[in-house]
């Protein structure tokens, strides 16, 4: 079965976030997202990545791939190619972390992104196998890390010093937030034997 994105998927918002300029907001939007992963390792949340998501759209109907999850939400549709470009956009990041002095990490409007950039319209399939090799890049961009290195630090535009230690467990509860909320859209959409992947792995779009 063929989904279809419509108007208002397309124009579906980011999930909430704190205004640009709230400093105190986004610290504590980040220490939020940190604490999801509990006392886990978050490289070994990082590497779950890949089979994680794929469980979760496998319980989606394909018929609602391209439905939101309440009035100006995000629909599964949005998660993967939001992840690549948070994904893209650390890798930057981390790699600026490393060879220069407390560089400037400078943030992005991800509903913005998400519009202009035609994320709704995104080949599921494709967009999971991008995903997935950037996250082993940037996983062995890490596990390559000494002591030394994990301590340095980026300057966030919106949030201040952070670790390299702190981004990785920013970018591990990150992915289970996504997570949590394609599991919602699951419990909301019921599951169906029809999934956003066919059983042949090419994506209902």
């Amino acid at each position: 079965m063929t989904a279809t994105p419509d108007s208002s998927a397309r124009r579906s918002s980011a999930p909430a976030t704190p205004p640009p300029g709230d400093i105190a907001g986004w610290r504590a939007l980040a220490e939020e997202t940190r604490a999801m992963i509990g006392d886990r390792d978050p490289l070994e949340v990082l590497a779950e990545q890949d089979a994680s998501l794929r469980a979760a759209f496998a319980r989606i109907p394909s018929r609602h791939y391209h439905s939101p999850e309440g009035e100006g939400r995000w629909s599964a549709a949005h998660v993967v190619p939001h992840l690549i470009d948070t994904e893209l956009a650390w890798a930057f990041r981390i790699r600026q972390v490393v060879v220069e002095d407390r560089p400037l990490m400078q943030g992005f409007d991800q509903a913005r992104w998400a519009d202009e950039f035609g994320y709704a319209e995104e080949d599921l399939e494709e967009s999971l196998a991008l995903l997935a090799a950037l996250r082993r890049r940037n996983l062995r961009f890490f596990r390559a890390l000494t002591p030394a290195q994990w301590e340095r630090c980026g300057v966030h535009a919106d949030r201040g010093p952070e670790s390299l230690r702190d981004i990785a467990r920013l970018l591990a509860g990150h992915d289970l937030r996504h997570l949590r909320q394609l599991q919602r859209l699951a419990v909301r959409f019921g599951d169906a034997s029809e999934s956003a992947t066919s059983p042949g792995g090419s994506t209902a779009t």
